[in-house]
């Protein structure tokens, strides 16, 4: 589990959680990493998320039919 620092910043913290996802699994870190944002997560539409959502899920399962591993 990923744990923040109450006092960082919120760029911390998306570092923390980047490093994170990056150290748990490279590959599908490197995909969700840059949409994980806090300021641009708090701002999208509902249409905005959902077009997020299927542009991750086009690059896993891209990544997952190329047989790329980390």
């Amino acid at each position: 589990m990923v744990e923040f620092d109450p006092a960082a910043s919120k760029s911390d913290h998306e570092a923390t959680l980047e490093a994170y996802l990056l150290e748990q699994d490279p590959l599908f870190g490197a995909i969700l990493a840059p949409f994980l944002r806090f300021d641009r997560l708090e701002q999208i539409s509902d249409t905005d998320r959902r077009s997020i959502r299927a542009q991750v899920k086009a690059e896993v399962r891209e990544a997952l039919d190329e047989g790329r591993t980390p």
